[in-house]
């Protein structure tokens, strides 16, 4: 538990580099304004994309990345992270959507940024930086599949909000597909594909919505586009609370909160990885994070999180402080005060087709073959994660993959265990030695190690290179040790280790022909005394 002395120290420092990062400001302000700009590019259509796969008006996806930007900008663990809707938590809020409607998604919004301010004043945040790397692929990897299984139907022209829910169902409407639309989506794809690959530091998802929208002009049927955004931005407000149940609402918060949470601290561990210097404050991060997405709701708009496809575009554009994510978010406020009208001329199948390649980019497909190649349970583990959040839930899903990490890790400390037994000079002793951690997953092996050794009257255990004993360890060894002091032999154990030292002790007080001795030297000096005596 972390004290409240180490507590403030933190806070204390947090402020202090902050308000340092503040003034960084004044650094580089045209090279970090550029970026900005150009990271408002990629963001724009993103953000309406998102708004869009999650059954909410093209307003919210803006609105979000505006408030909650400027909020996590001036106030984040990490200078240069970008936060607005982010495609991570697009699944789960189209389920609270259709499930609790929107005034049930602003609660819940409002919810998991409070329970994000409680993990960050717990200090919460750097144990959700260690969750296991097979487990977080696979949680992308399901994102990425969710994504495909919302906008395919989309770029079909199809009116169902899933293609695997509509095919098991036996309910999908192929009467209804047409084709002018998706021409219009394989049109934007062609577009994004291209500009990734011959132009990287043009903003290729508003390159891609542009000649999309262009190309509508050219066929002759309507295409569905997005609707208007209303000039002028929305004041905050208390959403209603009328007809919602918090019972059923919490734990939908709960889970948004864990998502937001970790992909934020992703996203700045992928930043961080990219640009070096300090480290990431984590717990900060996530204190930021609560209060961006509590006044993202407040505002009408949506859940919110760090997203690592705008944060690293900054990073490509040069950005250097937090100025750049800063001019992002008010660059999108002022669409919505000036340009929103515009945004009607944007067709649904176009956004469809960018977020495909996003969630596309989502899955690791060489992290997966590699983890195969190296190590095949961790690319279970990938799997499996991918595999549970797709037939269950996010949360679940990934309890299920750290399960199996978890499963997997103590299965590898269990076969550490290692021993050697030699024959010393002095009289008839022998020395055990006993290697790695002496714990519940290593019982089998202990015995095995044990009952390998030929009977003895004088044995020295030496624990001196044992990293941890708990209960089941120390049981097995003293079913073990029985076996000799059951035939009226003698055993000195040596070296306990700092780690569960206690269960050694007490066999000293419990065991009649067992004692416990500091030092190796004195153990074998008293187990080749011409008459064994206790320590």
């Amino acid at each position: 538990m972390v004290s409240n002395k180490a507590t403030g120290r933190y806070w204390s420092e947090a402020a202090h580099l902050t308000w340092a990062s503040w003034l960084d400001m004044r650094d580089r302000v045209p090279t970090n304004v550029v970026a900005g700009f150009s990271t408002m590019l990629v963001a724009l259509p993103l953000n309406l994309a998102l708004a869009l796969a999650c059954g909410l008006p093209p307003a919210a996806g803006l609105v979000s990345g505006a408030v909650a930007g400027i909020l996590s900008a001036l106030l984040g663990g990490s200078r240069l992270q970008v936060t607005g809707p982010e495609v991570a938590l697009a699944p789960l809020t189209l389920a609270i959507v259709a499930e609790h409607g929107f005034s049930g998604l602003l609660w819940a919004t409002i919810l998991a940024g409070l329970l994000q301010i409680a993990f960050g004043l717990l200090r919460l945040g750097r144990l959700l930086a260690l969750v296991p790397t097979p487990v977080v692929g696979g949680f992308l990897a399901a994102v990425g599949l969710l994504v495909f299984d919302s906008q395919i139907p989309r770029v079909l022209g199809l009116e169902v909000p899933r293609l695997s829910s509509a095919v098991l169902a036996g309910e999908l409407p192929l009467g209804d597909f047409a084709p002018h639309v998706m021409v219009v989506a394989l049109v934007t794809l062609a577009a994004f594909i291209a500009m990734v690959r011959y132009a990287r530091r043009v903003p290729a998802p508003l390159v891609a919505l542009v000649v999309g929208s262009a190309f509508v002009a050219f066929i002759p049927h309507d295409v569905p586009t997005v609707d208007a955004v209303t000039s002028g931005f929305p004041l905050p407000a208390i959403p209603s609370f009328a007809g919602l149940d918090l019972r059923t609402l919490f734990p939908e918060a709960l889970a948004l909160a864990l998502l937001a949470s970790l992909d934020s601290i992703l996203c700045a561990l992928s930043v961080e990885a990219r640009i070096g210097g300090a480290r990431t404050r984590t717990d900060q991060e996530l204190v930021a994070q609560g209060l961006a997405n509590v006044a993202s709701a407040t505002f009408g708009g949506m859940p919110v999180a760090a997203a690592v496809v705008r944060s690293m575009a900054a990073v490509e554009a040069g950005a250097t402080t937090r100025l750049a994510p800063l001019v992002q978010s008010v660059g999108l406020a002022l669409v919505v005060l000036w340009l929103g009208s515009h945004v009607e001329h944007v067709p649904i199948a176009s956004l469809a087709a960018v977020l495909l390649v996003v969630g596309y980019r989502l899955i690791d497909w060489r992290g997966l073959a590699r983890l195969w190649r190296l190590d095949r349970v961790e690319a279970l583990i990938f799997v499996g994660t991918t595999v549970g959040i797709l037939a269950t839930d996010f949360v679940l899903g990934v309890a299920i993959g750290a399960g199996g990490a978890l499963a997997h890790f103590v299965r590898q400390q269990g076969l550490t265990l290692q021993a050697s037994a030699r024959q010393v000079r002095q009289g008839d002793v022998v020395v055990l030695e006993l290697h790695g951690p002496l714990f519940f997953a290593g019982q089998q092996r202990l015995g095995e190690l044990l009952e390998g050794l030929e009977p003895t009257s004088r044995l020295v255990v030496d624990l001196s290179r044992v990293t941890t004993i708990d209960a089941s360890g120390a049981a097995t060894l003293r079913r073990a040790l029985a076996r000799w002091t059951g035939t009226d032999g003698r055993v000195w154990v040596t070296g306990t280790p700092s780690v569960g030292n206690s269960w050694i002790e007490e066999l000293d007080s419990t065991e009649e022909n067992v004692s416990v001795v500091s030092e190796r030297a004195e153990a074998l000096r008293l187990a080749a005394a011409p008459t064994p005596s206790a320590a």
